[in-house]
């Protein structure tokens, strides 16, 4: 029996040292089974989406291995890395020189992660990336690595849903492809469908959080906000700790009117030393609650603070903006606007183009403004979120009214959700001349948003213009 015991012990330790031979001859050139396993650790939290559990891991690796690229790949391509590590610009050298020892699966997959290639070499490039993916299919953090950059080269939405579909076929149970597809599928405007994706997605993941939090995310792009707070926070049930859903739950609060309840959570995000990446979306959120309360003292001390704080450019010089705006300096947004017109990052740059849009629309240019809207934002880009959506219809009904284009500033308020779909039409009718309806409208709005502030920009104004109705 004993002889047995110690033959079968013998042949499972020789599979196991085979298998990890061959795993890194066939992917890895990990030295240290340790690096290896610390590596699959931060794949599989990155994965899902827990990112602080997964540069935790990725570092670990990189420690425990110094050569092994991909955990450096990894630090460097994922949201952590706006984090600048010591040894970032040394490790983009190593990585266009490929040492000898590095697998064919990380020489092809560090090539195409920090490839940049030109706009004659997108299709090109495209159809690497989907070779690629077909050559090592069961290898889920190329996926991960490649699809964001997949999804910038290949704007056309009809392409990127068949390649999509094309990888669900192959992979139906595959989390990070369902989750993905969810997505597309909203921001192509195909509720139904999403809503499949997600509940399939909850269905085999039901102990996770992600899912949860996706499935929240779904029903806050389509202005559920009740169903929304309801999955972030049973995403947050399952993982207490979870960012990202925090972050998702802020976002519901404040455009539910609850402006109290998410600085309180903004608070606690913060005092919980969170991430830097986090930091970005916590100051803009703070930032909100000022604007949608119209606490110009907050704006002003929060952006009087903003060197102090590690934020990327972009976040710093959007909050700026935006409070040049709210503060009605028109000179400053114009010199802001320029400056950021003459960057190569604002040809797809949406908050730029939207800053632009409402700068005409203040300065009396509506015309103007409705037009470079209609003309540079596509129902596949206002179906990404709500919060996008909401301040292109913003814009574009306030230039509406200007123009007394009244029917076209209907259209759009009735593809909002009740409160801010009255709220609006609260706005469109008074300017109209139509005082009744007006005054109706204006009483209809907090019913869209209950246990909101009464600060709340929204129900501040339609309370203020329903007394005046009354006085009337």
């Amino acid at each position: 029996m004993v002889r047995k015991i110690a033959i079968a012990l013998f042949v499972c330790g020789v599979i196991a040292a085979s298998y990890f031979t061959l795993t890194r001859e066939r992917f890895y050139s990990a030295h240290s089974r340790k690096a290896l396993e610390y590596y699959q650790e931060g794949v599989d939290n990155v994965m899902k989406y827990y990112l602080p559990e997964g540069k935790r891991d990725m570092e670990l690796a990189a420690e425990e291995d110094p050569d092994f690229p991909l955990p450096h790949l990894f630090l460097l391509q994922q949201p952590f890395s706006m984090e600048k590590r010591k040894d970032q610009t040394e490790w983009y050298k190593k990585f266009a020189v490929p040492a000898p020892e590095w697998t064919n699966f990380e020489k092809g997959l560090i090539k195409l992660a920090i490839d940049k290639p030109g706009p004659e070499g997108l299709e090109n490039f495209a159809d690497e990336i989907e070779t690629f993916l077909k050559k090592y299919p069961s290898r889920m953090e190329a996926f991960f690595l490649l699809i964001n950059k997949y999804r910038q080269i290949v704007e056309n939405p009809e392409k990127l849903v068949k390649f999509y579909e094309a990888m669900h076929r192959r992979y139906p149970n595959n989390a990070q492809i369902l989750n993905m597809m969810g997505y597309f599928y909203s921001a192509l405007g195909q509720p139904d469908k999403a809503k499949m994706i997600f509940e399939k997605y909850v269905y085999i993941r039901p102990d996770e959080a992600n899912p949860y939090d996706s499935f929240g995310e779904f029903y806050y792009n389509y202005g559920q906000f009740g169903k929304s707070e309801t999955y972030f926070r049973k995403a947050l049930t399952r993982k207490p700790d979870f960012e990202a859903a925090k972050l998702h739950l802020a976002r519901t609060l404040l455009y539910s009117g609850k402006v109290s309840a998410t600085l309180d959570l903004v608070d606690k995000i913060e005092k919980n030393r969170a991430e830097a990446f986090t930091v970005n979306s916590t100051v803009s959120l703070r930032f909100l609650c000022y604007v949608f309360t119209d606490n110009k003292a907050g704006m002003k001390k929060l952006v009087d603070e903003l060197p102090k704080k590690q934020l990327m450019d972009s976040v710093r010089q959007n909050i700026t903006l935006q409070y040049c705006i709210q503060t009605e300096n028109l000179e400053c947004v114009k010199e802001m606007l320029e400056k950021e017109k003459s960057a190569s990052s604002s040809r797809h740059n949406y908050h730029f183009l939207l800053n632009q849009a409402n700068f005409l629309r203040i300065t009396g240019h509506p015309k103007e403004s409705a037009a470079l809207l209609k003309e540079n934002v596509s129902d596949h880009i206002l179906n990404r979120s709500f919060d996008m959506r909401y301040y292109v219809y913003y814009i574009l009904i306030e230039d509406y009214m200007k123009l007394g284009e009244f029917n076209e500033a209907e259209k759009l308020a009735n593809k909002l959700p009740s409160g801010y779909r009255a709220y609006f039409l609260m706005k469109i009718m008074d300017a109209a001349g139509k005082p009744d309806k007006a005054r109706s409208f204006a009483r209809e709005t907090p019913k869209g948003f209950p246990g909101a502030d009464s600060n709340f920009y929204v129900l501040a104004e339609a309370r203020k213009y329903a007394k005046q109705g009354d006085r009337r």
